[in-house]
């Protein structure tokens, strides 16, 4: 529990937000700060605000905002007799089509091009008629359903952001590799393997049945597993959407396998849901998943709703309810203390595949070094401080969140904020508390009264 009351803790933040609003607003030379703003923001660009502004124009999609789009607004069909009027673009599967490509990519594009055509003209059979699959890890408790409750569950708030974007009621499938709800879904890694084959081998029966020929795979552990039990080859794009990965499974990892075909499904590696819930706006992490779900929309011929931003603006806070919201950041504050519950965003965060900024979101404090320099709240932080434009919009709300509370007793670490808050808190590292340990809020207090000037709160 905090040992300051509300009243206190309210004027002490909203204090310390009004002070870099004005700096955000004006770089204030007066202000010891505003010369770190002004540095900051010649050295760090502003990142694109979503994929269809700035250096991602060139993969933007033609509809209004966040208005979901279907079909004919990128191009006229889906189903392609030949490629031969695509001369100059390679068509990977639906409407995602790209430039042709370089020599680094030529030899392996032209492998797959005819059985990537072959696979977007297939009439794919099976009683689970969907566009597109969206398989997730394993259910957890945070359900108003403990039981007979279904895998589309609105009342938890990973699902409810899943279920807010590319995606059909009644016509999307959306499954878990798991069935049976865990506290912190580890039954991938805790199963005896006799009963976690049993939840696969349901798993697999669904598979078998499912129309899809593009599927979404959410969170590190259901994708390493995958890895470990299935053969894919994997397939990098480029040109629009270089940097994303294809993971092609081939028709013979199926039992009901049809020996005309090579190619059963194209899959790609999405974060978790509760990374995302956690993750700053623009952070590389959302704009990444914007773009996975870009092209599985793409690549379903538009077959489904797609809402632009959704990730990188988040927009999903308008179909999650806020207590679900800070339920999913709560828990993620408890992984976050507890690195062994603690896994990667996607595979390839755990295994070195991207950059080696990849796994940089947060601040690392793994050693007693680090510690020592960044608290043993340092991995509260994202890795990169909030820009002057970012403040500005994360201002207004962070004060009228605090406007709202009514209490702050639960207040014992930073994901116990109000969401708007933990935003603005979350990129502050580099400045109010730059060369400060940050262990506890009565660090966070002492260092924003210093920052401030103040003696005592007004």
């Amino acid at each position: 529990m905090v040992d300051i009351n509300l009243t206190s803790w309210i004027s002490k933040f909203a204090a310390a937000i009004q002070q870099y609003g004005m700096v955000a607003d004006e770089v204030c030379t007066q202000n010891p700060y505003g010369r770190i703003w002004k540095r900051l923001n010649s050295t760090q660009k502003r990142r694109a605000s979503s994929p269809t502004e700035g250096p991602n124009t060139k993969y933007k999609t033609s509809h209004l905002d966040d208005e979901p789009h279907h079909g004919k607004d990128i191009a006229a069909s889906s189903k392609y007799s030949s490629i031969t009027s695509y001369v100059d673009q390679y068509v990977v599967i639906g409407s995602l089509i790209i430039s042709r490509p370089s020599e680094k990519y030529r030899k392996l594009a032209e492998v797959w091009e005819p059985e990537l055509q072959k696979l977007d003209n297939r009439n794919m059979k099976g009683k689970l008629e969907s566009p597109i699959a969206r398989r997730l890890n394993q259910p957890s408790f945070t359900t108003k359903y403990l039981e007979n409750g279904e895998t589309a569950d609105l009342t938890n708030g990973c699902i409810s952001m899943v279920m807010g974007n590319a995606y059909q009621p009644g016509e999307t499938l959306l499954f878990g590799h798991v069935h049976r709800r865990e506290a912190w879904s580890k039954a991938i890694e805790e199963y005896p393997s006799t009963v976690l084959e049993c939840h696969e081998s349901f798993t697999d029966a669904t598979s078998l049945s499912m129309q899809a020929k593009v599927e979404d795979v959410y969170g590190q552990k259901v994708q390493s597993r995958l890895l470990m039990t299935q053969a894919f080859q994997v397939f990098p794009l480029w040109g629009n959407f270089e940097g994303l990965v294809l993971f092609l499974a081939p028709e013979t990892s199926y039992a009901n396998k049809d020996p005309h075909f090579k190619l059963r499904r194209v899959m790609l590696m999405a974060s978790h849901p509760q990374h995302i819930i956690y993750c700053a706006r623009n952070s590389d992490t959302t704009l990444r998943q914007e773009r996975i779900l870009e092209a599985a929309t793409l690549m379903t011929g538009n077959a489904i709703p797609w809402v632009d931003s959704y990730f990188t603006q988040k927009k999903w806070l308008r179909v999650i309810p806020s207590v679900l919201v800070q339920q999913e950041i709560k828990a993620f504050g408890e992984a976050l203390r507890q690195p062994e519950k603690m896994t990667a965003a996607t595979i390839f965060e755990s295994d070195g595949h991207e950059d080696e900024n990849a796994n940089s979101e947060f601040i690392q404090s793994d050693s007693a070094s680090d510690q020592l320099k960044v608290g043993s709240w340092g991995f509260y932080f994202q890795h990169r401080a909030h820009s002057n434009e970012t403040l500005k919009e994360y201002i207004p709300l962070a004060k009228e969140a605090l406007s709202n509370w009514t209490s702050s007793d639960d207040w014992v670490v930073p994901t116990d904020l109000p969401n708007a808050v933990l935003e603005w808190f979350q990129g502050q590292k580099h400045i109010p508390f730059a060369n400060e340990p940050i262990s506890n809020f009565q660090d966070v207090g002492t260092i924003l009264m210093r920052v401030l000037g103040l003696q005592e709160v007004p």
